[in-house]
């Protein structure tokens, strides 16, 4: 079983897996959110055209910190017609 910590604005977070064996018990688990952060960006092919219907995806990603931040989902993506992207659900600073 997974502890995923949740808020709205946040990236969600996984905290810690418990393995449920039906005895009662007390866990603590301590943990900091990230602000969700904006990504844009543009696939291009070699000659500098743009690519549609590419798949972009982040899974997990650390930014300014050795810290791992396991988020609960992965998501992807696909760049339009001009080959732009935009993601905004992925990690940024810590916040929370």
């Amino acid at each position: 079983m997974r502890v995923i910590a949740l808020s709205d604005g946040y990236v969600p977070r996984v905290l810690h897996y418990i393995r449920y064996d039906k005895q009662p018990g007390w866990k603590n688990v301590d943990g900091k959110l990230a602000r969700e952060a904006v990504l844009m960006g543009k696939v291009i092919d070699s000659d500098g055209q743009p690519l549609a219907d590419v798949a972009v995806s982040f899974r997990d990603l650390a930014i300014g910190s050795d810290e791992a931040y396991e988020t609960s989902r992965s998501e992807e993506f696909k760049s339009n017609s001009d080959g732009t992207f935009v993601v905004t659900t992925i990690r940024g600073g810590y916040d929370h």
